[in-house]
């Protein structure tokens, strides 16, 4: 009777551990909404109506081509001088938020900031774990800090998608913004495993039940 070798106990064994575990979801930047060119300049006739931790929230849209884990999010401001920074106050939506009845998520984070394009802060938020179907979203983000600041002042031009929405979410707040150019933001996240892996997983492990047969 002809015993596996060891290449072909690897060959199975991988097979099993693939069909039943699956393949690592795929880390990725899910939308990359372009590069900081800027600052919009919105709100800078008023500025002392745009900031603090109740300030404006701004928010643009992203599409997903398919299901996909959100983890987190990058985007661009521009801060006021003497604005110290203590967290974002975030939102996602399925549909435009000026006419939806709520977001679909939403919470707080302290993100991790850096120097950006255009003379921009970056903003870096992880932590994040919301599974999203195929579609398209809309992302808010508003700055909570000690000062007069704007949240995401930051534009990315050139890639021809509809302009961003702008709220004031102060007390008696009044206002809501279609605004011109898109806001530089990405989305974070892991996908799926792809259905050619699946069809590998599962041919590797035919072919490893065969060779057993053989061996037999």
């Amino acid at each position: 009777m002809l015993s596996l070798t060891h290449v072909q106990k690897l060959i199975l064994t991988f097979g099993l551990a693939l069909v039943v575990f699956g393949a690592p979801a795929q880390a990725a930047v899910l939308w990359d909404n372009g590069t900081a060119t800027g600052d919009s300049h919105v709100c800078d006739s008023t500025p002392a109506n745009c900031g603090g931790a109740g300030g404006w929230v701004i928010y643009d849209n992203f599409t997903l081509s398919s299901g996909a884990k959100v983890t987190g999010f990058t985007y661009n401001s521009y801060f006021e001088i003497g604005a110290t920074y203590s967290g974002t106050n975030w939102t996602l939506w399925s549909s435009d938020p000026f006419t939806a009845a709520g977001p679909v998520a939403s919470g707080t984070v302290v993100a991790v900031l850096s120097s950006g394009a255009a003379g921009s802060t970056l903003f870096t938020a992880t932590g994040l774990d919301i599974s999203l179907a195929p579609g398209t979203y809309w992302l808010g983000t508003t700055n909570i800090a000690d000062a007069d600041t704007v949240t995401t002042r930051a534009s990315a031009n050139g890639n021809g998608l509809p302009g961003f929405k702008q709220t004031d979410q102060l007390p008696g707040g009044c206002c809501q913004f279609n605004r011109d150019g898109d806001t530089a933001f990405t989305i974070e996240g892991s996908t799926p495993e792809p259905a050619t892996f699946s069809v590998l997983a599962l041919g590797a492990l035919l072919i490893g039940l065969k060779i057993r047969r053989r061996a037999a």
